[in-house]
């Protein structure tokens, strides 16, 4: 696989994809994430605090959200 190098960056334009998802796989292990979680978008994440917390009978004073945040 192959990419393009970053403007302004003399980055390698050889991605070993191999070598990535096998790093990739090394940080979960030690992580201990378990092969079922995946990624999650914020805005998910954000629902699962929110239910959490009512499920104790409780809520947040202040509820503020960004739309750009994350959008990178």
């Amino acid at each position: 696989m192959t990419a393009p190098a970053p403007a302004g960056r003399d980055a390698p334009a050889e991605v070993d994809v191999e070598a990535v998802t096998k790093a990739a796989r090394l940080r979960r292990e030690r992580c201990a994430i378990p092969d079922e979680e995946n990624h999650r978008p914020k805005w998910a994440l954000a629902v699962e605090m929110l239910d959490a917390l009512a499920a104790h009978g409780l809520r947040p004073p202040l509820l503020a959200a960004d739309a750009g945040y994350g959008d990178n």
